[in-house]
């Protein structure tokens, strides 16, 4: 938890990606870009979305990006929008597009994780019986849904047996004098099941403790 090295940036960042020495990331909030920087996090380039980014991942050099929930006042929120773009120039290579993965929607995307092969996006929504976890392709057809504490990040992490995809989600809790905490879970997707491997919850200011 110690504080290595800082950036002052603008906006929110609803989403980073490390790949290649570079960290990638998704701005919304009033500064609706993508932006890179190197890792000593230095500024190296950004460039305008169309609507607020809010979740970012890399595979073979495209970025896939989130861009907010689709608005449709006259039926439930269903569906987001998602754009890609050049991870090296990031300029986009396509129109942003609606995908409407089939679960309500409030503020659209919250985070984007790959195993370099899928996506798996986490998203906020409505109510708490609705899939908010959703496995696609690189098409952005679905492949599976599941209903997972996605929390305030999440990322794809090595070590599971058997060929399943292993997945860290943190949540912010509070602490001690009201400062901020983190709490780490751990699932994996063995073929259709998700499933929570939470051996020990984590906390800024607790020791481990064995579920």
């Amino acid at each position: 938890g110690r504080i290595i090295r800082r950036a002052e940036v603008g906006g929110h960042h609803a989403g980073l990606e490390v790949r290649n020495g570079r960290l990638y990331t998704a701005n919304c909030a009033g500064n609706n870009t993508i932006a890179v920087y190197d890792e000593d996090l230095n500024f190296i380039r950004s460039a305008p979305t169309e609507r607020g980014a809010d979740g970012i991942a890399c595979i073979d050099g495209t970025l896939y990006v989130g861009l907010g929930p689709v608005r449709d006042l006259a039926k439930p929120y269903r569906g987001n929008w998602f754009c890609k773009y050049d991870a090296e120039t990031l300029k986009p290579l396509c129109k942003p597009f609606a995908v409407d993965h089939g679960s309500g929607t409030w503020l659209g995307v919250q985070n984007i994780a790959t195993d370099g092969r899928d996506l798996y996006v986490g998203l906020y929504t409505p109510t708490e019986d609705e899939p908010n976890f959703i496995r696609f392709d690189r098409d952005f057809k679905v492949k599976g849904a599941w209903r997972l504490g996605v929390g305030q990040g999440i990322d794809v992490i090595g070590g599971a047996p058997g060929g399943a995809v292993r997945f860290v989600h943190a949540w912010t809790l509070t602490g001690p004098d009201n400062l901020p905490q983190a709490l780490l879970r751990f699932a994996e997707l063995r073929g259709e099941s998700l499933l929570d491997v939470t051996k020990y919850e984590t906390s800024a200011y607790e020791p481990l403790r064995e579920r």
